[in-house]
């Protein structure tokens, strides 16, 4: 971070920002449009855009961000040259921080709708973190991939299982009927980030 600001560099001083939790400063450097960015509008930029709208619950424009990285990220596939895998493969750990944030999405949405006393099945919430949350722990790094790229994955990862546990507070008090039927919500984002702590 701070060699970041003494370089001015502002694509490294966001990168540095969201992993230290210090949106505010996410969001001074970043403007709400994109249009009106001093940053060149990278894939990587608008990854960041979609870590900073779902840490502040903006789905929506998440979505949007999420799209637009989507697109970027295609477009610089098609660029590379067909043979050699080495210039592909940064592109790849980009794509599988895109699926990361999707789960993470699918996670929110369903906190969100969750949290509504008049919702029908809030155990389905269970069902579809431990899904997300069993998927992750299958999908750990290979011994030869840079660890940077795993740092921002765990790092994200480590919110998200912050968030389901402070959620799940909030979820066992709207839905008491969760803690006779043994969902455990609470214990879902902790017993994994711990799992994630001892196994990574």
């Amino acid at each position: 971070g701070d060699f970041s600001r003494a370089v001015e560099h502002t694509e490294l001083q966001l990168h540095s920002l969201w992993r230290q939790n210090e949106w505010a400063g996410v969001k001074d450097l970043l403007p709400t449009s994109a249009a009106a960015s001093e940053v060149e509008e990278t894939p990587e930029i608008f990854i960041i855009r979609v870590y900073a709208a779902l840490n502040s619950g903006r789905v929506s424009e998440a979505e949007q961000c999420w799209k637009q990285a989507v697109k970027l990220l295609l477009d610089r596939w098609w660029k590379l040259p067909e043979t050699g895998a080495a210039a592909h493969i940064p592109v790849l750990h980009s794509f599988h921080v895109m699926v990361e944030l999707q789960e993470s999405t699918r996670i929110l949405v369903e906190l969100s709708n969750a949290q509504r006393p008049q919702h029908q099945n809030p155990g389905h919430c269970r069902t579809l973190i431990q899904d997300v949350m069993e998927t992750w722990r299958l999908r750990t790094p290979n011994r030869w991939d840079p660890v940077p790229w795993w740092n921002e994955v765990l790092t994200w990862r480590g919110y998200m299982y912050g968030i389901i546990a402070s959620t799940a507070k909030n979820l066992m008090e709207i839905h008491p009927q969760l803690v006779h039927q043994g969902h455990q919500l609470d214990q879902l984002g902790l017993r994994d980030r711990a799992w994630g702590i001892n196994k990574l």
